[in-house]
This record gives C-alpha cells, structure tokens and sequence, in this order.
C-alpha cells in the first residue's frame, strides 16, 4: 500500500471502547479510508449513529431480535443490514486492508481466524484470542503475509521499539501497569471492595469485563501471555513493573544496559492511529504530552501476594497446551459471575485457580481439542461457583 492509497477497513466491536476510538480517528480521516464492515453485539442506538458518520457498506447486529429497529433507524441509507452469528462469520471473510478486532473475549476468535488470510493488517485488541490460540494465530498470519499489529498500549509500545536486527541484543521486555483501582490494597482490603469500586480504573475507560480484570491485575497476566505470542519471547524475558502514571506504555532493555521507552498519553487512538495508518505515522486528535505538567514518573513493584493473577499466567504460559485457554475461559466466567454479584472479587482468582488444580492439562493446540477445552473449562467454572454460593 501506497502512503496516499485509500485503505478498506472493518471494526469488529465498533461500539466498546476501542471500537469508538477507533471510529473517532477513522471519521477524522475519513478520505483515507473505505469502512467496509462494521459489527456490534446490540447497542443500536451507538450503531446506527455510527453508521450516519462513517457510512459502511455492511452493518451487523449480532442479537437478531435488534435487526429490525436496525433497518428502520437506516432506511435513508444504502447500508446492507444484517444480523446474527453466522452473518458475522461470513462478513470476516471479506477482503479488506485493515481488520480491526475489538471485540472482548473468546467470541471473537472465529472472525480473527476467518479474518486473516483476507487482510492485509490485522489491528488486534482481543488479546484472549491470543492468550488460548496465540500459536495457531501467529502461525497463520505468517502463512498469509498478514501484519498483526497489537491495539494494546503496552503491546503497540512494544512493537514500535522492537527491531529485528536487535533481537539478538534484547535482555528483557517490561510491560508496565497502572495498578489499577487498588494499587496500595492488601488482601483483607480487598474482602470488601464493591463493584462499583472495581470498574472505576483511575486511567483508563474501559468496558466492564477488561475493568474487572484491570482491578485483579489478571488483564496484565494476560498480557504477558499475549507478548509471548506475538513477539515470540519466553516467560523469563517479560517483566511488569506498576507505574501510575501510566505514560511510558513500555520498555525493552538491551544486554549493554541500554533501555528504550514508548511514552505517550494514555489514549487509545495513538495506538489505533499507529496500526491503521503503518508503515507511516499520521497526526490525530489525541492528546500531547506536556512533560512540565507532568509532576512526577514513579515505579513500584508488583505485590504477587496480594495479586497473584500475575504468577497464575506465568504458571500458564510454561505449562502451555490447553492451560492459557482453560485459564481464559474460567476467568470470563468468573469475571462474569462477579458482575452479576455472585461472587466477592477476590474469589475471582480463587476460582481460577481452582478450576487449574482440577482440570487435566493436555499438549495438544490442535483448534478443536482446544475449543472443546474452553467449554470444558467453563462448565467446572460454573459449578464451582454454583457450589460458592
């Protein structure tokens, strides 16, 4: 692609958080791109208006019963409106330049994999699909010459500072993390945090599930994982270190004592404007940062007794085989279990744990043997919990 070539590209998720990021960087370059899909589970209201501004060729509505709201809120439109499953999965194998996957959990692996041997860049924000799949992903977009640009702070830092003619210099990365709602907590603290308390992130704006995972610090586990994937790094070459601030999104450091850092605001359109618009940078509306308003940069380590999701997914990436999918899916449920007040926040790691201890881990990758392990893994979840309360 040419600097100035008009660029295809769909959102997978356009109305969570990302997804609307990326939307306000798209509609204020909108010469330079043609969005071709656009996906959302059920919000209407943000879809249709969406839709008006950036005027995609196809719309999809995962819950059927919305379709016809849908179709009425855009009769002035020559949009082609669909709905459900199935029309998700065909419309991810439309050639495009671009696949921005923004949607959260496990339901969104079907489409990446669809996705990329018809795409150009895959923009990735769903870092479970990494985390239970990461092999047969990189592997894939490898085998169809498809970019995998990480949406992630953290993992968009890193692959702006990694260089391959430097790999072999390369001592360790560090992924650094805000330390979420209840950085400074202790154990017994954490006995009587509410929900409210646990989706309130001090930096970020999130959706409610990656929220949760922030407060348990399980989301940065998870990104250990997925850096792994994507960059092909051991666990002893990954570090995380919490820092406020959140500023510099991450570091690597060289065998000669050199270290380099990506800073920049925390807003999520400086990494989705880097991944839409590579091998070139772009301006966009995102903040600047004015480093003599920034009063202090401090860094602590993390405190794995009292957040052990960390130690969990590092145990998870050395083991392997099915262990970071039946990680992922236990901790959905339970993340999903606590949303709904079914369990205290701390039994959330508690659980996962559990289910680890009691599920017979297995080498094999294969996409079935692993797709079977996730609905396996969710099942004990459940009755673990039931058995909770």
């Amino acid at each position: 692609m040419s600097n100035d070539e008009v660029k295809t590209i769909s959102i997978y998720g356009i109305t969570g958080s990302v997804g609307k990021s990326a939307f306000n960087v798209i509609k204020n370059s909108s010469s330079k791109f043609v969005v071709d899909t656009i996906v959302a589970k059920e919000n209407v209201d943000d879809l249709v208006n969406i839709s008006k501004i950036i005027c995609p060729k196809i719309v999809i509505i995962q819950n059927k019963s919305k379709e016809k709201r849908l179709r009425a809120l855009l009769k002035d439109k020559k949009i082609d409106i669909r709905s459900g499953k199935n029309a998700i999965l065909e419309a991810s194998k439309r050639k495009v330049d671009i696949f921005i996957a923004a949607t959260t959990g496990i339901a969104g692996l079907d489409s990446i994999i669809n996705c990329i041997p018809n795409v150009k860049i895959l923009a990735l924000a769903n870092k479970e699909s990494l985390v239970c799949m990461g092999k047969i992903i990189v592997e894939n977009a490898k085998k169809y010459n498809c970019k995998i640009i990480p949406l992630d702070s953290e993992h968009n830092a890193l692959f702006q500072l990694l260089e391959d003619k430097e790999k072999d210099f390369l001592k360790r990365v560090i992924i650094t993390c805000s330390g979420g709602p209840f950085l400074g907590f202790n154990k017994e603290d954490l006995k009587y945090v509410t929900l409210e308390k646990a989706l309130n992130h001090p930096i970020w704006s999130m959706g409610k599930k990656i929220s949760i995972d922030s407060a348990t610090l399980m989301n940065k586990g998870l990104e250990l994982i997925e850096a792994a994937y994507l960059f092909e790094l051991s666990d002893s070459e990954i570090d995380i270190l919490i820092h406020p601030q959140s500023v510099i999104h991450g570091l690597i450091e060289y065998i000669d004592g050199t270290i380099k850092a990506s800073i920049a605001a925390p807003d999520m359109k400086i990494p989705i404007a880097y991944a839409i618009n590579w091998p070139i940078r772009k301006s966009n509306t995102a903040e600047y940062l004015d480093f003599v308003k920034i009063n202090n940069l401090s860094f602590q380590e993390l405190d794995e007794n009292v957040f052990p999701s960390i130690e969990i997914c590092r145990s998870v990436l050395k083991l392997g085989g099915t262990a970071p999918t039946i990680l992922n899916a236990s901790n959905e449920e339970a993340v999903n279990s606590f949303l709904n007040n079914k369990i205290n926040f701390i039994q959330i790691t508690e659980v996962v744990q559990e289910v680890l201890s009691k599920i017979e881990l297995s080498s094999n990758e294969g996409l079935d043997y692993l797709i079977s392990s996730d609905k396996n893994a969710r099942e004990i979840t459940k009755n673990i919990i039931r058995n909770l309360s």
